[in-house]
Parts: structure tokens; sequence; C-alpha cells
């Protein structure tokens, strides 16, 4: 993942970075509080999703006008 977020733009670094620190803290709280779930539980589910989203989608990359793949 560093790598990878070495090709990214500063803001997108820094967003995929928060993101993927947020991720396991989520996850580990919904697989904790399993029995208990509620509405929060249910909007940090469906965050969680979101973010696994973006963070894939930021580091394929965007294609640039060429189509060549390169930033």
């Amino acid at each position: 993942m560093i790598l990878s977020a070495r090709k990214l733009k500063p803001e997108e670094a820094a967003t995929v970075a928060l993101q993927a620190a947020w991720l396991p803290n989520a996850i580990l709280c919904a697989i904790g509080f399993w029995s208990r779930w509620e509405i929060g539980a249910y909007l940090a589910a469906y965050t969680m999703v979101l973010y696994t989203v973006e963070i894939i989608l930021s580091m394929r990359g965007k294609v640039d006008e060429n189509g060549s793949g390169i930033r």
C-alpha cells in the first residue's frame, strides 16, 4: 500500500491513509459489538463499504486522456 500511495496526489494519499487507519478500528468495533448493533453500527458498516471501494479505486489509478493509465 505504501508503494501505491506514492503514486497518488498528496491530497488523495492523505485521504486514503486516514480511511485505511479508520477501517480496522471500525471492523474491530463491529465485531466486538455484534450482538448490540443499533443504527450507528449500520451506518458505520455502510461507511466501511464506501471507504473500501474508494481506497480500491484510488489505488487502481485513473486513466489519462491518452488511455495509458499514467497520470
